[in-house]
């Protein structure tokens, strides 16, 4: 049987499942200090280093969204970019394709093929200056909105933009 000493006063010998049950008591005292304190102070302090997590968590997801924000941020400008980089282009049609490479252009025979066309819508023209049928017509024609004569010309006109 082993022998433990239990304070300061008397010898005591004890089992060898009661110095487990003591080495498993120190190491838990061990690992976790706060089971040195008395339970209410203990139970505070458990508190207060859980807010303290939560804290950090919460500063962690924060950094994140914002993080996730800026990169939305880029790609919309870009985006953006993008699309008034293509409504500003102009496209032509020819008959001929031509790829330029390291060693040698490549022609390409384009006659037999089909190629999409593409319109852009025209510059619209000063709608003020024009009577509410002419604005109707336009709208019609070129947009293929109907609208209702029977409103006023600024009323047609701010319903005609709103489709452009």
């Amino acid at each position: 049987m082993p022998l433990i000493i239990k304070g300061n006063k008397d010898i005591e010998v004890i089992s060898k499942k009661e110095m487990t049950k003591f080495i498993e008591k120190a190491a838990a005292a061990k690992s976790d200090p706060l089971n040195a304190l008395p339970p209410e102070v203990a139970a505070k302090r458990r508190e207060i280093l859980e807010i303290k997590e939560s804290r950090k968590y919460l500063a962690k997801v924060q950094r994140e969204k914002e993080e996730h924000d800026r990169l939305v941020k880029e790609k919309l400008e870009q985006a953006t970019a993008e699309i008034e980089k293509l409504t500003e282009a102009k496209v032509q049609a020819t008959e001929e394709l031509v790829v330029t490479t390291s060693v040698d252009p490549i022609v390409v025979d384009t006659k037999d093929m089909h190629v999409a066309t593409v319109q852009f819508a025209p510059d619209p023209p000063d709608f003020m200056s024009m009577t509410k049928k002419e604005i109707d017509l336009w709208a019609e024609e070129n947009l293929g909105v109907q609208l209702d004569r029977r409103h006023t010309k600024a009323k047609m006109i701010e319903e005609l933009t709103k489709h452009l």
